[in-house]
């Protein structure tokens, strides 16, 4: 019998101990009620499948259209929103954790099955690089796992649509080296639901799936990739088959404004990913050993996506960049689980947990700087507006609106299957300008007939005399330091009642 090594625990379950510690950062983040971005679509397209769960109306607009949001991931949330009594934000939050949980998981598992020999120590330096090895200013978007942005983007789909990317790997590769059907069964169904979660994140999955297909040693290869494009074509027949929007829909929809706000992610992009281009001359060591090395291929795979999107000008095809650098930074953790041998027990352990260490401080200082919008000051929509009531407010403000109280004309977000939407946009920054005059302002007023008419009081560059030529619009409801909501019922309809005030 060995004698017992102090660091053995501690060095076996490095994994572990950082994921939990990374648990109770996220759980104490998330108590901080402090959310970002698409947080509210899907607050309100929680809330919306809550209340409709077999016959959802629009979650944002009062318009008959579906919403691409809609999800299997925002269907379950939502279902466990209704039987429990939560509202949205605190179930989506909740969610998130969840999330975390699968990710932490299904990471560890594939990052195992690949690398049989030293799968431990490469799991450990895996999850700490994909949340470190990024350069100045990483870009703030979901799909992206750099401890800046984790916290807030745990509870959206694609997040979970990155666990079960990890989820798929794991099954094919136990498929793989079994040859076991079930695997293969069960990949198809979660292939699915990440085309329906997570559109940018399929992608990346069918180009890792193909390319470990590819690469997988002492198997049939051709049979490897029918069995493959099989699965995939079943998962996109599961896929078209999802009621709540269309999916081929979806896929042929002309979105000027998602690959319009995807440009920048081909900004400014060595300085933002510099320290995981280290990992290039390790991927071509790899390559050189092994032409269809997987971890090789795919980043070509997802660089070939990249470039597609920049020649294009699609550029929404930008976000595998996110996936592109995981492949160097998983490569990094390989070359780094392999040279820690050479290094003492003790040394290992205690420069492992001073890096959990480091992440932690850097993680509570992120959270100290984003305080963000305390949510809690909408909580009084409900209280004066109901679901389906139309309220008109300014851009900003409107992508909270429908998580708490009505819905809205239009929000900054792209939307899908409305056709009206750039007009509607159009109109709302029209209302709320300094220009715009009394009569535009009514003409908007009788085109929508809205119940409401919310002001932001803290408006960014509202004048004096913006608001207060608004406020005459309507009877006043409610009244804070932050809001002004008026009551249109009475004036949306009578031209007569144009700037009367009461």
């Amino acid at each position: 019998m060995k004698p017992f090594e102090p660091y053995t625990l501690l060095k076996q379950n490095r994994y572990w101990f950082f994921s939990g510690l990374l648990f109770m950062l996220m759980a104490a983040r998330t108590l901080t009620g402090v959310w970002l971005g698409d947080f509210w679509q899907h607050a309100a397209v929680v809330r919306e499948l809550a209340t409709n769960p077999l016959s959802p109306r629009h979650p944002q607009l009062l318009v008959g259209a579906p919403h691409a949001f809609s999800s299997p991931f925002s269907f379950a949330v939502a279902l466990i929103s209704r039987m429990m009594n939560l509202d949205p934000v605190t179930a989506l939050a909740l969610a998130g954790l969840v999330n975390f949980a699968l990710f932490l998981v299904a990471f560890r598992w594939f990052i195992v099955s690949f690398f049989d020999n030293d799968g431990e120590a490469s799991s450990f330096y895996a999850l700490l690089f994909v949340l470190v090895l990024w350069g100045k200013d990483p870009w703030f978007w979901s799909a992206f796992f750099h401890i800046s942005v984790l916290g807030f983007v745990l509870p959206y789909p694609s997040t979970f649509a990155s666990a079960c990317m990890f989820v798929s790997l794991g099954l094919y590769l136990s498929h793989l080296r079994s040859g076991g059907t079930a695997y293969y069964l069960l990949l198809i169904p979660v292939v699915s639901v990440i085309f329906l979660s997570h559109l940018p994140t399929a992608v990346v999955t069918c180009v890792v799936l193909t390319s470990f297909s590819l690469g997988f040693p002492g198997r049939f290869l051709v049979k490897n990739i029918m069995a493959l494009f099989a699965a995939f074509a079943l998962s996109f027949c599961l896929a078209a088959a999802w009621p709540y929007y269309s999916f081929i829909g979806l896929l042929t929809a002309h979105a000027p404004d998602f690959h319009g706000d995807s440009r920048m992610l081909y900004q400014q992009v060595l300085i933002r990913i510099f320290p995981a281009l280290v990992g290039i001359p390790l991927l071509a060591l790899r390559l050189r050993k092994n032409i269809l090395d997987p971890l090789a291929v795919t980043f070509l795979g997802l660089t070939a996506v990249y470039c597609y999107g920049y020649l294009s000008h699609r550029w929404g095809y930008g976000r595998v960049i996110s996936h592109m650098v995981m492949m160097l930074q998983i490569t990094l953790a390989a070359f780094a689980a392999r040279m820690e041998s050479r290094l003492r027990a003790g040394t290992v352990v205690a420069l492992s947990y001073a890096g959990m260490l480091v992440i932690a401080v850097v993680f509570m200082v992120n959270v100290r700087v984003y305080q963000g919008d305390d949510y809690r000051k909408y909580s009084f929509l409900s209280l004066y507006t109901e679901q389906y009531d139309l309220v008109l407010s300014d851009l900003e403000t409107s992508s909270y609106l429908p998580a708490f109280g009505g819905k809205v004309i239009a929000q900054p977000f792209p939307v899908y299957f409305v056709p009206d939407y750039a007009e509607r946009k159009r109109d709302l920054l029209l209302f709320f300008s300094q220009p715009a005059t009394d009569e535009e302002r009514m003409a908007i007023i009788k085109k929508y007939k809205p119940d409401y008419l919310l002001i932001r009081k803290a408006l960014s560059g509202a004048s004096p005399a913006v608001y207060n030529s608004l406020a005459r619009f309507g009877t006043v409801v409610y009244s804070d330091r932050d809001f002004l909501l008026l009551s249109l019922k009475e004036y949306r309809s009578d031209p007569a009642s144009q700037g009367r005030t009461k």
